[in-house]
């Protein structure tokens, strides 16, 4: 019987897992916005006729629409406004309570977790110095013992998003990865063969 509560709320962290994951696709989305120029609207001539649209190569069909984006001092002034990491780890006990009372779903502890940490990824993507400020929050969610496992994979995880984008950040996420207790290591590593 405890090994069927083990494998439904791993099952339950899966789930929390692909929230999370989903949700910090966004910061991988692109900032720049360019127009389908060519789809304009017809001229009078052009209605009712089959003929292609011009090609018009100029400069109108070449214009490309930016959004400006924050300095690297804003993102990181944005990222150290909002509550630190730490506050939203969740304990060990409240994890394991919430499993007790409900197997088969995740626990709100571990959502309420991923969705502040989704929410600082996107931002410390942004920059360098916004990424090395939270790799340090992500160091100590990786290491605490009263951080459970599965919270601190996805510390692990993130770690090596930033370091994906910022190369210089790789040996930091290798050293927080390597100072993490073995079940948050080994939950990585199932995390990564299933593509996650």
């Amino acid at each position: 019987m405890k090994k069927l509560g083990l494998i439904i709320s791993g099952t339950g962290i899966f789930f929390a897992l692909l929230i999370f994951l989903y949700s910090s696709q966004r910061a991988k989305e692109p900032t720049n916005i360019s127009p389908d120029l060519s789809a304009q609207t017809p001229t009078s001539s052009q209605i009712g006729s089959n003929k292609p649209k011009s090609n018009d190569s100029t400069l109108a069909n070449k214009i490309i629409l930016t959004t400006p984006g924050p300095t690297d001092d804003q993102t990181l002034s944005e990222l150290k406004k909002s509550p630190a990491l730490e506050t939203y780890l969740p304990r060990v006990e409240d994890v394991r309570a919430e499993l007790n009372q409900d197997p088969h779903n995740t626990p709100k502890a571990l959502l309420a977790f991923s969705v502040a940490l989704s929410d600082q990824m996107d931002l410390a993507l942004r920059s360098l110095p916004a990424s090395r400020y939270l790799l340090a929050e992500l160091q100590i969610c990786a290491s605490q013992d009263k951080t459970p496992s599965s919270a601190a994979a996805i510390c692990i995880k993130n770690a090596y998003e930033l370091s994906a984008k910022y190369e210089e950040l790789t040996p930091d996420a290798d050293a927080l990865k390597s100072k993490a207790p073995p079940e948050a290591q080994q939950i990585f590593k199932n995390m990564k063969s299933m593509g996650l």
